[in-house]
């Protein structure tokens, strides 16, 4: 009979097989991975949060910009999650 594991025993064991493929990645370019996945997670979830919020407020991405001193398409882009194309002057 199979034995119930939970999804985080699950993750670990993916993780666990991850290292084993490729040993030749060190501990610190693991963590840097890491970070950089967690970064472009949480870029991706406030550009969603931000087009809802602005388009539950019935604001155009103009408006928004206006607001907050921005180009337009600073707001599109990071509402596509696009910030790999940021200028941080822009």
């Amino acid at each position: 009979m199979p034995t119930s594991t939970s999804a985080g025993d699950a993750w670990d064991d993916v993780k666990r097989r991850m290292r084993e493929v490729r040993p030749d990645v060190s501990e610190e370019e693991w963590a840097a991975g890491q970070e950089e996945a967690r970064v472009r997670t949480e870029a991706y979830v406030l550009g969603y949060h931000l087009r809802q919020i602005r388009e539950e407020q019935g604001l155009t991405q103009a408006d928004v910009a206006t607001a907050v001193g921005v180009s337009q398409a600073r707001v599109s882009q990071i509402e596509r999650n696009e910030i790999h194309q940021l200028d941080p002057d822009g």
